[in-house]
């Protein structure tokens, strides 16, 4: 099975220890990171993997940003963009070559459909575009609506499944999965905290149960 992980991960250097076990769990070919917070004068790096990144900062202060990292055993290339968007864009030859792209779209920014457009025009077919576009719709439970863009272009894009299900599916998410993410979050910070060997334990355990939990 061929794994690649998306995640806005709102700093990737305080969650390496995170996307180690992301490694651990999921032997992803590639990860597709936005808000990674990340200067580029920072030494970050993920053992078997190589990253490509762009930066972006605030105020002299690092902010957004979007990485991907892909398993160095596959055969890949970079695919040079010119846009002022925050995104990354890689090759990879699987069974068939792919191009993989990593966008970040802040908050307060307009999704403009122009610039998303001169994007999907410079990457090479097929390809999977995967971030945070900070995209507000009533559709997933948002009370604002800013991404008109992207659910045009879902429209298009996606198959539409019957509109009247035989069997309604169970929803994913719902108190247990919060309350299991909620630990698993509170284990780490401890841990980032106080790097200790129960700490770890701890940390693994809840980490271990929160992907059960979310799993069922």
């Amino acid at each position: 099975m061929t794994n690649i992980i998306q995640w806005n991960c709102r700093g990737l250097k305080i969650n390496l220890l995170e996307l180690t076990l992301l490694v651990q769990s999921f032997l992803p070919i590639a990860f597709c990171l936005q808000e990674t917070h990340l200067k580029e004068s920072d030494n970050v790096s993920l053992k078997g993997y190589n990253m490509f990144s762009t930066f972006s900062k605030v105020d002299e202060r690092a902010s957004g940003g979007s990485t991907i990292f892909v398993k160095d055993n596959v055969i890949h290339s970079t695919v040079q963009l010119t846009t002022d968007l925050q995104a990354v864009a890689i090759r990879l030859s699987l069974d068939k070559t792919i191009t993989l792209c990593s966008i970040y779209i802040p908050p307060n920014s307009i999704i403009d459909k122009a610039k998303l457009k001169n994007l999907t025009d410079q990457l090479p077919s097929p390809f999977i575009l995967m971030g945070d576009f900070n995209a507000h719709n009533p559709l997933w439970g948002s009370k604002t609506h800013n991404a008109k863009v992207l659910t045009s272009i879902a429209d298009r894009t996606i198959p539409k499944t019957s509109a009247n299900p035989k069997h309604p599916s169970k929803p994913w998410f719902d108190d247990a999965c919060d309350q299991a993410i909620g630990d698993r979050k509170k284990s780490e910070r401890r841990f980032n905290q106080q790097p200790t060997t129960e700490n770890l334990s701890n940390f693994r355990i809840f980490h271990a149960k929160a992907r059960r939990t979310c799993r069922q």
